[in-house]
C-alpha cells in the first residue's frame, strides 16, 4: 500500500515537472565543434533523459556480460553441492535402514560431488 502511495506521489511530480517544462517557453542555443543546435528546453531535457537511460542500459549489459562467468561457476558450485548433501543425506538414510551396498554407493557419489570438502 505505502509502495502504491509513493509510486502516486512520484509520477505527480514527475506530471507536474513536465507541464512546467512545456509550459514554460525559452530555446536552448548550443554551439560545439562549428554545429549550431537550437531547441526548447523540453526538448533538451527529453535529450538529456533518453541520453542517461541509454547510458545506464549500456552500463547495466557490460555488468551483466562481465559478472557471467562468475554466476556461471557459483551455479555449478552450488548445483553440486546439492547434489553432493543430497548423496550424503540418502547414505545416511541408508545406513540408518542397515543397507550398507547403497551406503557404500552413495558415499561415492558424494565424494564425486563434495571432493573439496573430504
Amino acid at each position: 500500500m505505502l509502495r502504491t502511495v509513493w509510486f502516486i506521489i512520484l509520477l505527480a511530480l514527475v506530471s507536474l515537472g513536465a507541464a512546467l517544462i512545456a509550459d514554460t517557453p525559452g530555446t536552448v542555443s548550443l554551439r560545439w565543434l562549428g554545429y549550431q543546435i537550437e531547441a526548447s528546453i523540453g526538448i533538451l531535457f527529453s535529450g538529456a533523459i533518453i541520453s542517461s537511460l541509454i547510458l545506464a542500459t549500456t552500463f547495466s549489459i557490460l555488468s551483466f556480460i562481465r559478472r557471467a562467468p562468475k554466476r556461471a561457476r557459483n551455479a555449478s558450485q552450488d548445483w553440486r553441492r546439492g547434489r553432493g548433501y543430497k548423496a550424503l543425506t540418502q547414505g545416511m538414510l541408508a545406513v540408518a535402514a542397515g543397507d550398507a551396498a547403497e551406503a557404500k554407493r552413495l558415499s561415492k557419489r558424494r565424494k564425486c560431488f563434495l571432493r573439496s570438502q573430504t
